[in-house]
């Protein structure tokens, strides 16, 4: 518990107390007819029968026809009827027109029964419990209304008349016990107020009222009055005049509500969430969650980061969660109340806004789950239609007999989530995959000089060999070409005399050579003829020693050359030299062989690259070259393992980043639907076991009778606060209830912890008094909305000295006062945070460009560190502007002003505005609001405009709201007076109305979403300084132009987007096609953007390989490329990318791709067949069991042909037991289908046609083929719609006895 000595039961007080005073009459202002006589408004017909409106007609002017055709008499009489009608008319008109722009605070009532007294006043400090009261000294006269219908004007006035026409809201009446507070004593009110309520109880308040009744009423307050000496007491109520009145809205249930708690002890109070303001039990809760599929998450509607993060918050007793303008508030509650329902909890939606209440309601409509949902129109709203009547909970459970289709799901939610998760990887992978090639890719054309030289996958070792090679093949060439150059004859002749010998040509060399040394010794200069035989001999036996290894022909040439006596000793060692040196030639031609043999498959075949390589070292130094030779070969490595893990994404069917984006898409789309079928299947599985009862069975269906037969079924809702079994069986049925607060104090029992969770939107503009009793009735609650928005307006004009009065009897805390003065005002919201309850923030901003939210991101949320990120580009100029922010600076028309409240001039020009927006073609179907700071101007505006389309209205009646264009008409032409109608308003300074001016400024500047236009009398710099319109309207002319859609120059950042830019450029018709190219967007760049000429429709062209991640300029920051590209989608882009490697790879392939995807998606063709993760997924998807029953089950016995038909045995068995579900053959008589192969046949027919021959328990049927549209199919049935029709149909796959192609 938190160390405070205030408890729960002195706020509640304190917040009954508060709800007494704004209850009271003397400080409201309405807005009132005069008494309108029976002649106008027959009461009878209203109060006494059974009527849902009644119209009149008051006259206002008398037309020429009847001055010409009308007695003096008959036109005086008519000038009677316009004297008395005319001011009914007026005042009629003035609440039309003030209701339409202020309803979502106002009501329009008809009040009657009149009362006259005199009485002592009791002035009221306005405290529960034992009020303090001051009886006046003297009686003073009252007048009071004894009962009060709420209504519907519908105004219709032409030159002479106005046609009224009424129509009545609710069948009850309210009794209208509070106009009598002051004047009946406490003891003596309590006393009347309960027998109010069991007249209430008893339902004798609904129309059409017995007298009987309004007598009884009349009697008890007579017998009161009189008992504390009231005099001149009316003896009957006046029920033939009535008034017509625009009154505050005001909750007579609320103070009831508030009652019942203060006599609750302190523990009662506890064990709900209002015990987040004073205990710390359940309120320091913060949980991780992601979507990985590590967490069960049921969020029918698409989500962010942020969004997702408020489920972490949840299970504490109490939390805040703020809603930026356009961050996707009410989608985020949507999804929070499905996966509540979904997780089995009750919850109650309820908020001060009808709206916000019905713009929750039709998101959860969308997903069309049978009693997910109980809806409580407000009537009293003027939004209110039949469609809200039809989504009514009364309507709803009508329909508790109708029997609901349950829908096959896979065994675990979390699959698809873990899937997308895995995508989101793949995505992000190949991405970084395309990244890296591109990288590598770069780098090596940095390299291209040394490609060939790596492709060789030559080393330096292996390169120093090879020039030791070709040294070599060089010598002995050169040698070789040397000696046949000078001994060509010789060598042809040796050659043929040599050329069969086998012989070593090394040895041969040797012999020669010691031949020839010797012979130098033998031979002489000169010989005579005796010395000549000395030396023959000796040369002869010479030869025998030396000579003896050589072949036959080589020693005869020898010899030859030795014994001729014609040759001197020169000549002869000459020859016996040529013989040597020829042998070794020709051992050198045979080490040129060798080396051409040995480098015929690597050295001579690269002696190109290895000339190329020596040319390259000689300019380079071998070490640098070889380094770099070896860097590219390691990026060919790396780019060749890069390409197979693309190669392997393609075998598994996703061989592109758009084939894994689809992927995802498809995942999502069915990750929604399992979504819905889960909560759709749990509701009606909580249905079906609540059916089991019969005490439930019986007060359902009394429920369900009684709705059908009453002509209003929200009667029966009305009941429910003094019924709580009643409650509690629809609370069992419907999860999820949705309603304003003014109707949970109405119908909902006031019942501890009730539901498990309240969640209440639009926090920021609810009180404390208003929430407690909401808070009473949920064990969490979960607060929405923008603390920096508009405040609580209830408090406005009351009176700050009873306020303090009643904190101060009530020993308040600062923190929990309910303040007038408007920068001390505190909302529900307030308070939490000031009682620090957890909070998440919503932060991507949704709405509408950076231009237009600018201003307030700026000037509030970046100031309070909650900065937002814009998520929207949906660009949409005005004419020929270029600016979606536009400042009219108009003259002011004298002759047209009349008030110094409004603008003749500026409301003349918004029309005229308007006309020439509808005019555009791409503006025509655009909504639009136009605002102003005050009920007069809007007042005037609505007249002039009257186009029911258009929302006309003042600053407090746009939160919560948005148009695609907004109007401001800011009215004043005085500058000097100006500021002092803005300040109050709209003041920068001061510290009484600083924060709610900015809360005004916030709601009325971030309403628009394409477009907005500022119409002043006074340019922005004649604007008085102090106040935020003169801020705006400079920001307005300086962020108004859209520079980053301006045409420019080409840019490109690499020879790729270039490359495709240059064939687009030439596939595509310039008269069609514009092409940009880096185009911005939330942040970033996009490489192309192709737009279609005619259609402006637009598609993104993404370069994968150059780097598009790079976190953003600030706007919007992301962690990866699948949030880049989750970002621009959700901005409006639709993307294609191309893959660097199969641009350059799959040339013809990847071109062909991209012009076909271009192609069908400007037709709108784009294949939508569901990726193969789908289909796996289908296979696994299941109908849920039913509850296990007992049931008769009839089996023909087995035997021969003459067998008694009705020889039968019936069994008792379980429903459970396995049935066609879960087998693997089927069959139908004698035939048997290979169900592998239909399995095979049916995947590859998904949103195709099918023709089977169906064998169905109609004898004959399958005789022919049928041919159906396949929508899916799981192990027992295929779903499947007959030709011209889109209802599918289950048929059992064990009868279909054939299928084809």
């Amino acid at each position: 518990m938190r160390e405070t000595d205030f408890s729960i039961k002195q706020l509640v007080a304190y917040c009954l107390d508060y709800a007494n005073l704004t209850a009271s009459p003397t400080l409201t202002q309405p807005v009132s007819t005069h008494l309108i006589p029976r002649e106008l408004i027959d009461l009878d017909r209203i109060i006494f029968s059974n009527t849902d409106g009644y119209s009149f007609e008051l006259r206002t002017a008398i037309s020429q026809k009847e001055q010409s055709s009308l007695e003096e008499g008959e036109i005086e009489a008519l000038r009677q009827v316009i004297a008395r009608d005319t001011p009914f008319a007026e005042a009629i008109a003035k609440i039309d027109r003030k209701f339409r722009v202020n309803g979502y605070t106002k009501q329009v009532v008809l009040e009657t029964g009149f009362v006259d007294f005199r009485a002592k006043k009791i002035k009221r400090a306005f405290f529960a419990n034992n009020t303090e009261e001051e009886e006046g000294d003297e009686l003073e006269k009252f007048s009071r209304a004894l009962i009060r219908i709420p209504i519907q004007l519908s105004v219709k006035p032409d030159q002479y008349s106005m046609r009224v026409n009424i129509t009545l809201l609710d069948e009850s009446v309210s009794i209208l016990i509070n106009q009598f507070r002051d004047c009946i004593p406490q003891e003596d009110f309590d006393e009347l107020f309960s027998y109010i309520a069991e007249l209430e109880a008893e339902e004798r308040h609904y129309l059409p009222l017995k007298k009987q009744f309004i007598e009884q009423v009349w009697s008890r307050f007579f017998a009161i009055l009189h008992r504390i000496g009231a005099e001149a007491l009316t003896e009957m109520p006046n029920y033939t005049e009535c008034r017509i009145m625009l009154v505050s809205k005001a909750n007579y249930f609320l103070s009831e509500d508030l009652d019942v708690m203060t006599k609750l002890d302190e523990q009662s109070l506890i064990d709900t969430a209002i015990s987040g303001f004073v205990s710390s039990d359940q309120m320091d809760i913060e949980e991780a969650v992601d979507d990985k599929g590590e967490t069960e998450i049921f969020f029918p509607f698409s989500y962010d980061k942020w969004q997702l993060k408020t489920l972490g918050i949840i299970k504490n007793k109490a939390v805040i969660v703020e809603g930026p303008p356009g961050t996707g508030k009410s989608q985020t509650i949507a999804n929070l109340l499905v996966h509540l329902a979904a997780t089995g909890n009750k919850v109650l939606f309820a908020s001060q806004k009808d709206q916000a209440v019905r713009g929750v309601k039709d998101k959860l409509k969308e997903l069309a789950i049978p009693f997910l949902f109980g809806y409580i129109p407000d009537r009293e709203s003027r939004l209110h239609s039949e469609n809200d009547e039809r989504d009514s909970a009364a309507n709803t459970l009508v329909s508790l007999d109708r029997e609901f289709e349950k829908k096959a799901l896979l065994p675990d939610q979390k699959v698809p989530l873990t899937l997308i998760s895995d995508f989101k990887e793949k995505f992000n992978d190949h991405t970084a995959i395309e990244r890296k090639i591109f990288a590598i890719t770069n780098e090596m054309n940095t390299l291209a000089k040394y490609k060939d030289f790596a492709d060789c996958l030559i080393t330096e070792e292996q390169y120093d060999e090879q020039v030791d090679y070709i040294k070599k093949l060089i010598t002995v060439t050169q040698q070789t070409n040397q000696f046949e150059q000078d001994h060509q004859t010789y060598v042809d002749q040796k050659d043929r005399a040599y050329q069969d010998l086998e012989i070593t040509l090394d040895a041969e060399i040797e012999t020669i050579a010691t031949i020839i040394k010797k012979c130098e010794e033998i031979l002489p200069e000169r010989s005579g003829f005796i010395n000549k035989a000395i030396i023959n001999i000796k040369l002869t036996a010479m030869l025998k020693t030396t000579a003896k290894d050589l072949a036959q022909e080589i020693y005869r040439d020898i010899e030859a050359v030795l014994f001729d006596d014609s040759l001197t000793k020169t000549q002869k060692l000459k020859q016996l030299r040529l013989l040597r040196d020829y042998f070794v030639y020709s051992n050198l031609v045979a080490q040129k062989d060798d080396l051409m043999s040995m480098g015929k498959d690597s050295f001579l075949k690269n002696r190109g690259i290895l000339a190329a390589l020596n040319k390259l070292i000689k300019v380079e130094c071998k070490e640098q070259v070889f380094d770099r030779i070896a860097t590219y070969r390691q990026l060919q490595q790396e780019l060749d393992g890069l390409r197979r893990l693309i190669d392997s994404s393609a075998q598994h069917g996703y061989g592109t980043v758009n084939d894994i984006r689809k992927a995802i898409c498809d995942l999502r789309k069915f990750y929604r639907e399992d979504t819905i079928g889960f909560v759709r299947n749990r509701v009606l599985a909580n249905l079906d076991e609540l059916k089991q009862s019969k005490e439930t069975r019986s007060k359902l269906r009394q429920i369900a009778r009684s709705l059908t037969k009453s002509k209003k079924a929200y009667r029966t809702f009305d009941k429910l606060k003094h019924d709580q079994h009643n409650f509690d069986v629809m609370s069992d049925v419907l999860p999820i209830w949705m309603m304003s607060l003014d109707d949970v104090s109405r119908i909902i029992p006031l019942q501890a912890g009730a539901f498990d969770y309240v969640v209440i939107d639009e926090a920021s503009q609810c009180n404390l008094a208003y929430a407690l009793p909401a808070m009473f009735r949920a064990k969490h609650v979960i607060f929405f909305g923008d603390s920096l928005q508009m405040r609580d307006t209830n408090t406005l004009f009351k009176s700050n000295e009873q306020l303090t009065a009643i904190a101060k009897k009530h020993a308040v805390p600062e923190q929990f006062q309910i303040k007038a003065e408007e920068d001390t005002i505190k909302s529900i919201m307030d308070i939490a945070g000031l009682a620090g309850f957890k909070t998440a923030v919503l932060k991507n901003h949704y709405r509408s460009p950076k231009e237009l939210i600018g201003f307030s991101n700026q000037n509030f949320y970046e100031k309070v560190g909650r900065a937002l990120d814009v998520v929207n580009d949906n660009i949409l100029t005005y004419q020929d502007t270029n600016r979606v922010l536009l400042n009219h600076v108009i003259d002011v028309d004298p002759r047209l002003e009349d008030s110094a409240k409004t603008n003749h001039s500026e409301a003349r020009y918004i029309r005229r505005l308007i006309q020439d927006i509808r005019k555009d073609k791409r503006l025509k179907n655009k909504s639009i609001a136009v605002l102003t700071f005050f009920n007069e101007q809007a007042e005037l505006l609505a007249r002039e405009i009257d186009d029911d389309s258009i929302k006309i209205s003042t600053i407090e009646g746009i939160q919560g709201d948005e148009r695609d264009i907004i109007i401001y008409s800011f009215v004043i032409t005085d500058p000097t007076s100006g500021k002092r109608r803005y300040q109050a308003l709209t003041g920068e300074g001061g510290e009484i109305k600083k924060s709610a001016n900015e809360g005004r400024v916030n709601v009325a500047f971030s309403r628009a979403r394409q477009q907005v236009h500022c119409v002043t009398c006074i340019p922005p710099i004649s604007w008085p300084d102090g106040v935020w319109i003169k801020k705006y309207l400079a920001y307005v002319d300086a962020h108004g132009f859209v520079r980053r859609h301006e045409k420019s120059e080409l840019q490109f950042d690499s020879k790729f987007e270039e490359d495709v830019y240059d064939y687009l450029m030439n596939k595509l018709s310039p008269e069609d096609y514009l092409i940009q190219t880096q185009v911005e967007s939330c942040g970033f760049k996009i490489d192309q953007v192709i737009t279609d000429i005619r259609s402006g429709k637009k598609l993104a062209i993404e370069c994968d390989g150059p780097t598009h991640f790079e976190h953003g300029d600030g706007q919007v920051y992301v962690q990866s490329d699948w949030e880049r590209q989750g970002v621009l989608e959700t901005a409006g882009w639709n993307f294609y990318r191309i893959s660097f490697f199969d641009w350059y790879n799959m040339r013809d392939n990847a071109r062909q791709d991209l012009v076909r995807y271009i192609t069908d998606y400007f037709m709108g063709d784009i294949d939508r067949q569901d990726m193969p993760i789908i289909h796996d997924l289908q296979q696994k998807c299941t109908l849920p069991a039913d509850k296990r029953q007992d049931v008769y089950k009839t089996r023909i016995k087995q035997s021969h042909q003459y067998t008694n038909a009705e020889e039968v045995q019936q069994e008792t068995v379980s429903s459970n037991t396995p049935d066609a579900r879960n087998r693997h053959t089927f069959t139908v008589g004698d035939r048997e289908v290979d169900q592998n192969r239909f399995d095979w046949y049916l995947s590859s027919r998904i949103g195709q046609t099918i023709r089977i021959r169906y064998q169905s328990t109609r004898s004959g049927s399958a005789r022919s083929f049928r041919e159906l549209r396949l929508y899916k199919y799981d192990a027992t049935y295929l779903y499947a719609a007959k030709q011209g029709t889109d209802r599918p149909y289950r048929y059992r796959r064990d009868r279909v006895v054939e299928f084809r192609k």
